[in-house]
């Protein structure tokens, strides 16, 4: 049997309500169940099979923090593009645990480029780009592609563009 893709990394934001401001970002760092951390996606990643097999916790772990530390499940949220949402609804039913987050999320990529004028959906390196903000960390690392998202969230909502 072939490897699945698993979630090795959970980046997370928490923007505060009034201000929208960035206000905590987290990595919650996953031990994959069926699979290795291949040569490109350490690549991709930084993160080595080795980095995960020592820091990280079972995705069951990470879905209880996710409830019960950041109530995942109250809150709208959102990704850059549906591969999150849709790789998460994946491991969730792989691994028979239920799924954390709500049911309000939102797929900030059309909504950019809507809130740009842009006719075109940007990847999040060309978003950043448009913007003149430099990406801040690794490209692929979720904790550093969560905090760059909720800059641009920030940015989207204080009228900042």
């Amino acid at each position: 049997m072939g490897m699945l893709h698993e979630i090795i990394e959970i980046g997370l934001v928490v923007l505060d309500n009034e201000t929208k401001q960035v206000i905590q970002k987290d990595s919650l760092i996953i031990k994959p169940e069926y699979s290795e951390v291949s040569p490109f996606c350490t690549e991709l990643t930084t993160l080595t099979q080795e980095f995960v097999e020592l820091q990280g916790i079972s995705f069951r772990e990470a879905c209880e923090i996710l409830k019960e530390k950041y109530r995942s499940h109250k809150r709208i949220w959102g990704s850059w593009g549906n591969y999150d949402k849709n790789q998460m609804n994946k491991d969730c039913k792989n691994k028979g645990v239920k799924y954390p987050f709500s049911d309000l999320h939102y797929n900030l990529k059309p909504l950019f480029s809507f809130a740009m004028g842009i006719d075109r959906e940007l990847g999040l390196e060309n978003a950043m780009k448009h913007m003149n903000i430099p990406f801040e960390g690794t490209q692929h690392r979720g904790v550093d592609d969560a905090y760059n998202v909720g800059i641009l969230v920030e940015k989207m909502f204080n009228n900042k563009l």
